[in-house]
């Protein structure tokens, strides 16, 4: 069986392709995976685990450096005690639509039920929904001022 310069061109290639494949599994096997593509923030994670980055040459972040992230809300949560964070936390909610929410309680007084919020500029019925089963007016909040702006009088009444 006599084969054509095309048919061994053919059989090159695929040789070549096939080493180039293998090649490239032995090489990741090796270095611990193929590619991959990082944020800044997962870079920072990633950095002391590349083979390029010896000890001498890293810097370790001291444990006092590290941000502490806000404490993980609780839901629900009551839209006449949550702050600003809490009710950031909120899906399409950020940090304007937070401080709305909070401006809206202080002039307006507690929310009487949750529908409220709505009333709130930048709320509408897309946004409600998608937050009316992580939100919340406590019974014992309704009635009572807001509790951010209250002040506390410590001076004794009585006469």
């Amino acid at each position: 069986m006599k084969l054509s310069k095309w048919e061994k061109a053919a059989i090159a290639a695929a040789l070549v392709f096939v080493l180039l494949i293998v090649g490239y599994f032995i090489g990741s096997s090796r270095l611990g995976g193929g590619f991959t593509v990082a944020s800044a923030k997962t870079q920072e994670a990633v950095s002391p685990l590349l083979p390029s980055a010896t000890p001498s040459t890293r810097a370790l972040p001291s444990p006092s450096a590290a941000p502490t992230p806000p404490p993980t809300p609780h839901f629900p949560i009551d839209l006449n005690t949550a702050t600003a964070d809490e009710l950031d936390a909120l899906p399409k909610i950020g940090p304007a639509l937070a401080e709305r929410i909070i401006a809206y309680r202080q002039e307006n007084g507690n929310f009487a039920s949750i529908e409220d919020v709505k009333n709130v500029k930048g709320i509408g019925d897309a946004i409600f929904a998608d937050i009316k089963d992580l939100i919340t007016v406590s019974a014992d909040t309704v009635n009572s001022p807001d509790v951010s702006t209250s002040p506390t009088d410590s001076t004794p009444t009585g006469g």
